[in-house]
C-alpha cells in the first residue's frame, strides 16, 4: 500500500510543481506587462514635462549623427540618448538645434514611488548601462541574453524585461521588474500539499474494517494503476475521454475526483495547444494555396494520404501524426514565387520554370528555422517533394534512395491529388486515370515500394476523394 501511495506522489508531485510554477510566471509576467506600460506611460509625461519647463542651450556644430537622427524622428519629440544616466534631448526650433538635459534618476525613483512598486528593479538605457536599481548585489547586464520571452536570469534570480518601445516616446530605456520565483517554496507547498493527501489516505485506509481489508487494498491498487495508466496516455496527448473507476470508499473516491479535475487540467492545456499548433500548421500551408488559387482542401488530402502510408511504413504513432500535418505544409515555398508565374495559366517556359523550381528551397530555408523534430520533417517535405527516382527531379537531382523517404511519400500523394484536381491550366483527370499515371511512374518519377505501399491502401485513399463529391 506504501508502495502505491508513494507512486501516486511520484507521478503527481512533478507536475503539481510544473503547473504551479507555469501559471505563477504568467501571472507575474502580465503583471509586469500592465504595470511596466504604466510605469513608460508616466515616465514619459513626467519627461516631458520636465524637458517642457527646462531651458535649453543651442548646439552650434552639432554632429552627422544627431542631425541624421533628427531627421529621421521628424517631429516626434526630437532624438534622445542616455550618456552616465542623464538624458540629452536634440529638437529642432527656429531651424536650430536645442540640447536640454535631465538627471533621470530622480524622476525615475520619484515615479516607481508614485505607482507604488515595491519590487526590485532595474532601470538601464539602451546600451544595457544601468541608470537606477534598487538591487544591492553587483552585477553587468552586457552579457546577459534572455532565456525566455522577456525574461532575464541575473546570478539566480529571473526579472521580467521590457523596453519603452510606444509609438509617442522617444527615450530609450529598459526596464526589469524581479519576479521572486522561488523553486523551492513551490517545491515545498506542492510537497506538504500531497504529504497531507497521502497521510489521510494512508490514515483512512488504516482504520478501515479488517475483514474488507483484502477488498479495499485491491480496489485500490486497481486505482492507483489507473491513474498511472491515465496519467502517461494524458500527458502523451492519448485517451483524453478516460473514466476513472469508483472504488465504493468515499474518502478514496474523493481523491479521485481531485486527480480527475487535475487530470482535466492537463486535458484542457493539451487540446489548447494542439488546436494552436493545427491551427498555425493549417495556416502555414494555406499560405501558398490563396496564392496561387488552389482550394485548401488540396493540402488536406495530401495530408491524410500521406497519414495513410506512413502508417504502413513507421511504427510510431507520433511520427504518423506528423506527417499528416507536415504534408500540409510541402508548398510554402511558393510564397516566394512572383504571381506572374505562380498564376499563369499556360505553360511555364524554362526560364519561368527555373524561378518556380526555387520555391522548395524557400519552403525548407523558411521552416528550417525552427529547431524541433516536426519541423524538421516539414523542411524535409518541402525541400525533396519534387524529387524524382530516377534522378531527374528538383532541386538537387538525387536519385533512388539517396532521397530522403519524406520527398519519396510525399512525391506521390502531391502528384496524385494534382492529376485529379481542376487547375486553371488543365482538366482534372478521373480516379482511375490518375492511378494508372501513378503506377506508370513507378521507377521513374517514383519510388515502386512507395507505389507499391499507395496501391495496397489504395480503397482507403478511394474514400478520401469519394467523400467530397
Amino acid at each position: 500500500m506504501l508502495f502505491l501511495l508513494a507512486l501516486i506522489f511520484t507521478f503527481l508531485f512533478p507536475t503539481t510543481v510544473y503547473f504551479n510554477i507555469k501559471n505563477e510566471i504568467n501571472y507575474k509576467k502580465n503583471s509586469f506587462n500592465i504595470i511596466s506600460s504604466i510605469f513608460f506611460t508616466n515616465l514619459t509625461k513626467t519627461i516631458n514635462d520636465e524637458l517642457e519647463k527646462s531651458t535649453g542651450i543651442i548646439v552650434p556644430n552639432p554632429s552627422d549623427t544627431i542631425l541624421n537622427a533628427l531627421k529621421e524622428v521628424g517631429s516626434l519629440g526630437g532624438y534622445s540618448i542616455i550618456r552616465n544616466r542623464e538624458l540629452f534631448n536634440y529638437t529642432y526650433n527656429n531651424n536650430k538645434i536645442i540640447l536640454k538635459t535631465l538627471f533621470l534618476p530622480s524622476i525615475i525613483k520619484d515615479t516607481m514611488r508614485k505607482l507604488n512598486i515595491n519590487t526590485d528593479y532595474i532601470v538601464t538605457s539602451l546600451n544595457k548601462n544601468i541608470i537606477l536599481s534598487n538591487i544591492r548585489f553587483e552585477f553587468n547586464l552586457h552579457n546577459k541574453h534572455l532565456i525566455s520571452n522577456n525574461i532575464i536570469r541575473i546570478k539566480d534570480r529571473y526579472f521580467y524585461i521590457r523596453f519603452n518601445n510606444s509609438t509617442y516616446s522617444t527615450y530609450p530605456i529598459y526596464v526589469l521588474f524581479d519576479m521572486n520565483i522561488d523553486l523551492f517554496n513551490y517545491i515545498f507547498k506542492s510537497a506538504l500539499q500531497w504529504s497531507i493527501i497521502i497521510f489521510i489516505i494512508f490514515g483512512i485506509t488504516y482504520i478501515i474494517n479488517k475483514n474488507h481489508y483484502l477488498k479495499i487494498q485491491k480496489n485500490i491498487e486497481d486505482f492507483s494503476k489507473e491513474v498511472e495508466t491515465f496519467g502517461i496516455q494524458i500527458l502523451k496527448g492519448k485517451n483524453l475521454n478516460y473514466s476513472l473507476t469508483k472504488t465504493n470508499i468515499k474518502e478514496i473516491d474523493n481523491i479521485g475526483i481531485m486527480i480527475d479535475k487535475v487530470f482535466k487540467n492537463n486535458i484542457d492545456y493539451i487540446n489548447k495547444n494542439k488546436k494552436l499548433t493545427q491551427d498555425i500548421i493549417n495556416l502555414l500551408g494555406n499560405i501558398s494555396e490563396f496564392r496561387d488559387e488552389i482550394t485548401g482542401n488540396h493540402i488536406i488530402r495530401v495530408g491524410k494520404v500521406a497519414k495513410i502510408l506512413a502508417k504502413s511504413i513507421f511504427k510510431n504513432d507520433t511520427i504518423i501524426e506528423n506527417y499528416y500535418y507536415a504534408a500540409q505544409m510541402h508548398d510554402i515555398g511558393k510564397i516566394g514565387i512572383p504571381d506572374s508565374i505562380l498564376l499563369k495559366s499556360g505553360k511555364l517556359n524554362d526560364k519561368e520554370f527555373e524561378i518556380m523550381k526555387k520555391h522548395a528551397k524557400i519552403g525548407y530555408n523558411i521552416l528550417k528555422k525552427i529547431d524541433d523534430d516536426f519541423f524538421d520533417l516539414a523542411a524535409k517535405i518541402a525541400l525533396y517533394h519534387h524529387e524524382k527516382f530516377n534522378g531527374m527531379g528538383y532541386p538537387k537531382g538525387l536519385k533512388g534512395e539517396d532521397i530522403p523517404i519524406e520527398g519519396r511519400i510525399i512525391a506521390i500523394c502531391d502528384v496524385f491529388d494534382a492529376l485529379i484536381s481542376e487547375r486553371p491550366y488543365k482538366k482534372a483527370f478521373s480516379f482511375e486515370d490518375a492511378l494508372k499515371i501513378i503506377k506508370t511512374g513507378s521507377g521513374t518519377h517514383f519510388d515502386p515500394k512507395i507505389v507499391s505501399i499507395f496501391l495496397k491502401n489504395i480503397e482507403e485513399i478511394r474514400i478520401i476523394y469519394t467523400k467530397e463529391k
